[in-house]
């Protein structure tokens, strides 16, 4: 497979499968889709923009989702099953109110039709999951409210859709136990719940069941059947990292989870998650408040916290709090729908070139912020908040660009440019940043190749709170030219535009892509690795 050619691209996620490019040559192979649908003698089929979305989702590239879904109904009308994709898609990038008109008119059509009652359910899941989300971001009590009723008014139609089920119950969990009218008191609805899935485990084992047990079981306050069940969701190879972020983020959001505090049994069970997802997955997921409670623990006992930190021994008390500190200078980049959709970085001006002035600049991909690329945000409609960055009102201020100030596109994965071009980097000056906002230290020099030399990645990957990835960080190769490095730290969309960091938390790359057939650097073949754009490289550029 011709792994730059859109045509290529598109055909492989038109049959379901996910082709292992960058994430730019990803976007080219959907806007080819969108393209292809767009003519009246279109050739695309119902079934392959059902795939594509489909594979899309389940690798959460929900932008791209969006963009394929949106060409399928501006030319051909509403398709349940496509719709129902870009539906989650946007739910998943919080534009909550075009998901909910969505699904309103997707559960309308459903209900006049005999043929899609399992669409209707779905649809009817999607408009309880909206509710929910809406009562997580605004405490909106109406909504929650509205939600526990959808969902619950679908389990009580057809009682082995367990999942309305036990979203009734987070629902009622997050009212504070207070039923609906005809709605059994939770601890029978648990029960009934967990009666349900267990059977069907028994007949078909599947991920969900397993999760949905553990959550019941939790509800019930059986803390060790609901670990055990855990153990089998995690362990199951149907289960896949978007079915681990979900159900990290109903025990985050719903019951209150805090794998940090280890206390009450939805925050054993989130610490179990947590840790595997360390080791499995090789990253860690903070929320704003998680930060202040592991800076407030490094003042009062920072061993303690080095001892625990996941099982990581490389991280000491100086290295965590280097990190914490770090945070500060890393940004999500959004588009003006409030869509995250990468990530960058703060760093001093200067150090890039002199001329710039000694005021923190903006550093991301050029992919992820231009105007040459379709699918990248244009400066005028980005957005840029950094998570540990709340206002007197407790939002999160968003930062304008005010000018670019360097652009260089993408070039080839794994080919050096003697040229000192595709750096796929956008620096860029945000308006109203308040004086003596925090910069990232920036390195010219580059580790040392050896079995043991690390690098590690910060950033937003699918959208969700800072993560940093901790083990299986090797530094993999370096070209002569010192312009690309190669490193197994796993990433995943959304960390376009994050910062590599050294061992001593000094920042000395720009990520950019990965994949599993990745160029190597020297010799031939491929292997799975990730790519960054050395700085030095990009400061180079800018002082010839």
């Amino acid at each position: 497979m011709n792994l730059t050619s859109p045509a290529d691209i598109a055909n492989a996620l038109k049959a379901g499968k996910y082709p292992p490019v960058p994430s730019w040559l990803l976007a080219e192979g959907a806007q080819f889709i969108a393209a292809e649908i767009a003519p009246a003698t279109s050739a695309v089929t119902a079934q392959q923009l059902r795939n594509a979305s489909s594979v899309l989702n389940e690798y959460c590239h929900f932008d791209l989702t969006q963009i394929v879904a949106q060409a399928w109904v501006d030319r051909h009308g509403f398709d349940l099953t496509i719709q129902r994709r870009q539906t989650q898609a946007l739910i998943n990038t919080g534009r909550l109110d075009e998901a909910a008109r969505l699904a309103a008119q997707g559960e309308s059509l459903a209900a006049t039709d005999r043929a899609a009652d399992g669409e209707l359910s779905e649809y009817r899941g999607l408009i309880g999951r909206i509710g929910k989300q809406r009562f997580v971001n605004t405490n909106d009590r109406g909504a929650l409210l509205e939600a526990m009723q959808k969902y619950f008014d679908e389990y009580k139609r057809k009682p082995r859709n367990y999942w309305h089920g036990i979203n009734a119950l987070a629902c009622q969990t997050l009212e504070g136990g207070a039923p609906l009218p005809g709605m059994p008191l939770p601890d029978k609805l648990a029960e009934q719940i967990l009666g349900t899935v267990t059977q069907s485990f028994a007949k078909k084992p599947g991920s969900w069941e397993a999760a949905t047990a553990s959550e019941a079981s939790l509800a019930l306050g059986n803390c060790d059947t609901a670990e055990l069940w855990l153990y089998r969701f995690l362990a199951r190879e149907d289960t896949s990292p978007f079915h681990i972020d979900s159900y990290a983020r109903q025990l985050r959001e719903v019951w209150g989870g805090d794998p940090l505090s280890g206390t009450s049994c939805a925050d054993r069970l989130s610490g179990i998650i947590a840790r595997y997802i360390a080791r499995a997955q090789s990253r860690v997921t903070f929320a704003p408040s998680q930060i202040a409670e592991i800076k407030a623990t490094l003042e009062q006992d920072g061993a303690d916290l080095e001892k625990n930190f996941l099982g990581e021994s490389a991280f000491t008390v100086d290295s965590i709090r280097s990190l914490m500190k770090a945070f500060e200078s890393i940004g999500c980049v959004m588009n003006e729908k409030g869509e995250r959709l990468g990530t960058g970085f703060l760093i001093n001006g200067s150090w890039l070139k002199p001329e710039f002035g000694d005021s923190p600049v903006f550093i991301t991909n050029a992919h992820v912020i231009s105007k040459d690329f379709a699918t990248a945000i244009r400066p005028e409609n980005a957005r840029v908040t950094f998570e540990l960055d709340t206002g007197t009102d407790g939002n999160r201020p968003q930062y304008k660009v005010e000018k670019i100030l360097f652009s260089s596109p993408p070039g080839k994965i794994g080919i050096v440019d003697p040229g000192g071009n595709g750096l796929d980097c956008t620096i860029a000056r945000l308006e109203g940043l308040p004086p003596g906002v925090a910069a990232l230290e920036a390195r010219r020099n580059l580790p040392g190749i050896s079995p043991s030399s690390k690098v590690f990645v910060a950033g937003h990957p699918r959208g969700a709170g800072l993560q940093i990835a901790l083990h299986d960080s090797l530094l993999l190769d370096i070209d002569d030219l010192k312009q690309l490095v190669h490193y197994r730290t796993p990433t995943d969309p959304g960390s376009s535009g994050s910062p590599v960091f050294n061992e001593d938390w000094k920042v000395i790359a720009l990520h950019h892509a990965g994949t599993s057939a990745t160029p190597r650097l020297r010799g031939s073949g491929t292997y799975e690795a990730n790519e960054g754009i050395a700085l030095a490289a990009i400061r180079s550029k800018l002082n010839p």
